[in-house]
């Protein structure tokens, strides 16, 4: 490795719809929802992504997304391509739904039980192992 490099030229990153990639000194990222707000600020596909070159420009001072629209695409399309050859794919950017099963559209193991058995030794287990009992929906 030679001194004063990056080891990793290209990383992404994807949460909830929020995405960046870097590579070689270039960073390009859109945030789809802070997590202090309710609801995305657009559409995935609408997003407003920001360009910024790393080698110059270390606080992220300059967004260069306008003035260098080339690069931006190119580095958009970067994104792509690593989130299709890490199954980032589709991307997700529900929140709070994901955490229900049935909205998720996932197996849930404890859906429609109304009994569980709980042997002596039995450690480890997560909040959702145990049976709610509810005289009213959830609003």
């Amino acid at each position: 490795m030679c001194p004063g490099r990056d080891r990793r030229l290209t990383q992404y990153f994807e949460m909830f719809g929020n995405r960046a990639i870097y590579h070689d000194g270039w960073l390009a990222g859109t945030i789809h929802k802070a997590p202090w707000e309710q609801k995305p600020r657009a559409t995935l596909e609408s997003d407003t992504w920001e360009l910024y070159d790393t080698r110059t420009d270390f606080s992220l001072a300059n967004d260069l997304a306008k003035r260098n629209p080339e690069k931006l695409k190119e580095m958009q399309d970067l994104f792509m391509k690593e989130a299709e050859k890490y199954c980032v794919l589709p991307i997700d950017d529900r929140s709070i739904e994901r955490v229900n099963p049935a909205l998720a559209g996932r197996p849930d193991l404890m859906a429609g039980r109304t009994s569980l058995t709980v042997f002596e030794g039995m450690t480890g287990m997560s909040e959702n192992v145990f049976i709610i009992r509810r005289t009213a929906p959830i609003q």
